[in-house]
C-alpha cells in the first residue's frame, strides 16, 4: 500500500494507492454521502490513469505526531479507544467490513485540542482487525505515561483481551467501561514479585506441574509492567545525580588561594561548544530558541510540543525537526499555513534536509537554522 499527502488549495487530503483496492458501488455511495462515526470524508479519484482514495484531513493530526512529544494518560487513552469501537460498531450497522479499516498510528487523524478521532475506511483492505489493534496498542504501550498506573493497567488489559483471549469488541468495549483499582497497588509486597519466570522453570526442572503457556504469558506481561514502572521511578534519582556530577566537572572548578586553602568560590566555566548546539533564531523577535531535544516539535500548543509559540498562523502542531547521524531534518505536520525552507513548501507526509543558515517560515514567522 502507497500513501501520500495531496495539497490542493486549502485543503490537504491523505491518497491511498494499494493493490487490492476493491470498491463496490454500495460501499462507495456509503462513505460518500453518509460519512458516520469517526469515519474521515471519503472519495475516489483518477491520477496517472490508477484508481485511488482520498481521505480529507485538513486541519488533523496524525496520532503519531500528537503524542510523539507528550505521554499518553489514562483518559486520552480510553476516550481515543472508545471513538475507535463506536466508528467499528457504526461501520458494522452499515454492512461496511471492521477490517477494512486503516487502523496504524500514522494514519488515524485527531482534530485538536478535541481529540476527536478520524478513520481511513480503505475497501479491499481487508487485514484481521485483532493484529490491527494489536499493533495500536503496542504503540500506546510504548507512549503511555508510566507514572499513571491506571492508564497501564488500562492497556495491559486490553492488549490480554486482543491478543490472547480475542474475545472481540464487546470485551474490550466492557473493559474500557470499567474503573478499577491498578493490580500495582494491592498485588504481593516487593520481595516477593522478583523472577517470576525463574521460579517458573525452577518448579518444573524441580518436577512440579508447570504452568501452562498462557499462565506464563500473563505472569511475564504482568512482570514486565511492573518492572518497567519500578525501573521509572528508579531512574529518577539516578538521572538527577547524573546531572549534579556532569553541572559539577563541566561547568564549575574548585580553587585554591594563594595560601593553597581551598576557596569556597567556584568559578562557571562554559559547558560545552554553545555552536555545535543547533538553534533556530526568530527572526520577527530575535529569540534564540536551542533544539536540545529530537525530535523537536513547534507549534502553538503548550501541551503537545517542544516549544509553544503563540501567533496566528501557526498550528497547534506545525512542524518537527529530527536528527539523524548529525544530519537534520524537517517535516511539515499537516498545518494549515504551510511550512516552507528557503521559499520552498514541505509537503506533509515527506522530510526534507536542512542545513545552517536555511530560513524556515511556518505561517508567517520564520526561523533561521543555524548549526555548527
Amino acid at each position: 500500500m502507497q500513501a501520500e499527502y495531496i495539497k490542493e488549495w486549502a485543503e490537504t487530503y491523505l491518497q491511498v494507492v494499494f493493490e487490492h483496492m476493491n470498491a463496490e458501488p454500495y460501499i462507495e455511495r456509503m462513505l460518500k454521502y453518509q460519512p458516520g462515526a469517526g469515519r474521515l470524508e471519503f472519495s475516489k479519484e483518477f491520477q496517472d490513469g490508477y484508481e485511488c482514495f482520498r481521505y480529507k484531513i485538513s486541519g488533523r493530526k496524525a496520532l503519531s505526531a500528537v503524542y510523539a512529544a507528550i505521554p499518553m494518560k489514562e483518559e486520552q487513552i480510553r476516550n481515543l479507544l472508545q471513538q475507535l469501537i463506536a466508528a467499528l460498531e457504526d461501520a458494522k450497522e452499515c454492512l461496511l467490513s471492521e477490517e477494512d479499516f486503516l487502523i496504524d498510528p500514522s494514519y488515524i487523524f485527531l482534530s485538536l485540542p478535541q481529540l476527536t478521532i478520524g478513520l481511513c475506511y480503505v475497501p479491499g483492505y481487508g487485514k484481521e482487525l485483532n493484529r490491527q489493534l494489536e499493533g495500536l496498542l503496542e504503540y500506546m504501550l510504548n507512549r503511555v505515561d508510566y507514572e499513571d498506573k491506571a492508564a497501564v493497567e488500562l492497556l495491559y488489559d486490553c492488549h490480554t483481551i486482543c491478543m490472547k483471549n480475542r474475545e472481540g469488541l464487546g470485551a474490550l468495549k466492557k473493559r474500557l467501561g470499567e474503573k478499577k483499582a491498578s493490580f500495582f497497588e494491592h498485588d504481593r509486597p516487593q520481595e516477593s514479585f522478583v523472577k517470576e519466570e525463574s521460579l517458573f522453570y525452577t518448579r518444573a526442572m524441580a518436577g512440579e506441574k508447570a504452568k501452562s503457556e498462557e499462565q506464563s504469558y500473563f505472569s511475564w506481561m504482568k512482570e514486565k509492567f511492573r518492572m518497567r514502572l519500578r525501573k521509572k521511578e528508579a531512574e529518577i534519582p539516578q538521572i538527577c545525580e547524573k546531572k549534579k556530577e556532569m553541572v559539577v566537572s563541566q561547568g564549575f572548578e574548585e580553587w585554591k588561594n594563594e595560601k593553597g586553602e581551598n576557596a569556597s568560590r567556584t568559578v562557571l566555566l562554559a559547558v560545552g561548544n554553545r555552536e555545535e548546539q543547533p538553534q533556530l533564531i526568530h527572526e520577527q523577535t530575535g529569540e534564540v530558541i536551542a533544539l536540545k531535544t529530537f525530535p523537536f516539535y513547534l507549534g502553538r500548543g503548550k501541551e503537545y510540543t517542544s516549544y509553544a509559540i503563540e501567533r496566528d498562523g501557526v498550528s497547534r502542531l506545525h512542524f518537527c525537526i529530527k536528527e539523524r547521524e548529525s544530519q537534520y531534518f524537517l517535516s511539515d505536520l499537516n498545518s494549515t499555513n504551510g511550512t516552507y525552507i528557503n521559499g520552498m513548501e514541505v509537503l506533509p507526509g515527506t522530510e526534507q534536509k536542512i542545513v545552517s543558515q536555511d530560513m524556515i517560515r511556518a505561517g508567517a514567522e520564520e526561523f533561521l537554522f543555524c548549526f555548527g
